[in-house]
């Protein structure tokens, strides 16, 4: 007959502690990236059909260097980005 295992509760502390460490470095590691898919995928084009706007990478250069950075490719003329001031072309 097989015998059972009895775990104190200072095992039980170190058993938490060690998938608390799991759970808080994955969290770290992906949760970023998991928030930006989030933002791209599902966010940003109910927002952008709210408030009027196109949203992606500007690409610009000054001094013959290259950059890319996230702002507003189309801004609709009636939408309520418009009427606040926000021009095609501004970066976020």
């Amino acid at each position: 007959m097989p015998r059972l295992i009895h775990l104190g509760w200072s095992h039980l502390a170190v058993v938490a502690a060690g998938v608390a460490t799991v759970l808080i470095v994955w969290w770290i590691l992906f949760m970023p990236t998991l928030q930006e898919l989030y933002i791209r995928e599902f966010a940003l084009p109910r927002i952008s059909e709210r408030h009027g706007f196109q949203f992606g990478t500007v690409t610009f250069s000054r001094d013959n260097v290259s950059y890319s950075w996230a702002g507003f490719l189309n801004v609709n003329s009636n939408g309520e980005l418009a009427r606040a001031g926000v021009r095609r072309r501004d970066a976020s």
